[in-house]
């Protein structure tokens, strides 16, 4: 039932059921299901906080969840604790994900010495995951180490132990856009589909766009927008836009204009912005003015963003389990 709630969204109705359950009764699993719940529904302070209040011991499973939540909310510190007790208590981390939890934990924390060190000296148990390969080859590329990523990519690939999926190519791609490697991206996109019949998907068209387009190759990244499959979102769109900015290519950016209008219009701002740009620095005021009025017409009002990271000791451990 738990289990239910938290499927139907309705945290509220879960943690009451949670909390009306004999203490005697809850087992890893419930206390497991509520705390995923809360990290399902990014309330992972509440996740955090319930876990350290956990009164029997996790497992793989549970400590694979509680390290998601510390990596959304960069809480280093307790992700390190999380690591010493699985550690301490020889948990495997080649079930459930626990491995690749760990070193996904540290990249996003910034720790991505740590995250490199714990991979290759528990390869022999990580090797045959492609979530832990995945997990680090995304880490090095958001990390600024965009070659150390390409290398682990080509490992992964000749050492035939793991599979690479779409989330794999997305990571190799990121770390070419980083590096302005242009070959190398295109024969990573292409070995997608040739080599491993993966389904290109709509974030491995804006890396190509986004590589070709900052390399000058304006025209075959606008190809690429047009071979696509399904329609450009925003994101693709921004990457060429911005490219026919910093190139001033007006005449692509009028091109593109018509496929903009037919974004949705909350997500099509950033999109405005950067063709009003474009036209502005061409000296066409008035079609950067019209563009604008749209965007004032749209009144596209947006949550303002927030971070979590880890200060104060609001997340310190002080947990006894």
């Amino acid at each position: 039932m738990i289990s239910g709630y938290v499927r139907a969204g309705d945290m509220s109705a879960a943690r009451g059921l949670f909390d009306r359950m004999p203490e005697d009764e809850r087992d890893v699993v419930s206390w497991s299901a509520v705390i995923s719940g809360y990290v399902s529904l990014n309330r992972c302070g509440d996740a955090l906080e319930l876990f350290k209040a956990m009164q029997v011991r996790p497992n793989e499973a549970t400590l694979a969840v509680v390290l998601s939540a510390c990596a959304r909310l960069a809480a280093l510190e307790q992700g390190r604790w999380v690591h010493a007790y699985a550690e301490r208590n020889g948990l495997r981390l080649e079930r459930d994900n626990l491995g690749a939890a760990l070193v996904d934990m540290y990249a996003k924390c910034g720790s991505i010495e740590s995250a490199s060190e714990l991979f290759w000296r528990r390869h022999d148990e990580l090797k045959h995951s492609t979530s832990a390969w995945n997990a680090l080859i995304t880490g090095l590329a958001v990390n600024g180490r965009a070659r150390e990523s390409l290398e682990v990519y080509e490992r992964m690939r000749r050492s035939m132990t793991a599979r690479p999926d779409g989330v794999t190519f997305l990571g190799a791609l990121t770390a070419c856009v980083h590096c302005g490697l242009v070959n190398e991206g295109r024969a990573c996109f292409e070995s997608m589909s040739r080599e491993y019949g993966i389904r290109a998907e709509l974030k491995h068209y804006g890396c190509v766009v986004d590589l070709l387009g900052r390399a000058g190759l304006l025209e075959e990244a606008e190809g690429v927008v047009q071979s696509m499959p399904m329609k450009p979102d925003m994101v693709v769109l921004s990457a060429l836009l911005g490219a026919c900015r910093i190139h001033r290519e007006v005449s692509m950016a009028d091109r593109l204009r018509t496929r903009v209008l037919e974004l949705d219009p909350h997500q099509a701002d950033v999109c405005f912005l950067q063709l009003a740009s474009i036209y502005a620095s061409a000296g066409r005021w008035s079609d950067a003015r019209a563009l604008r009025s749209v965007l004032e017409r749209q009144s596209s009002k947006k949550q303002p963003g927030f971070s979590s990271v880890e200060s104060g000791g609001v997340l310190s451990c002080q947990m006894t389990v």
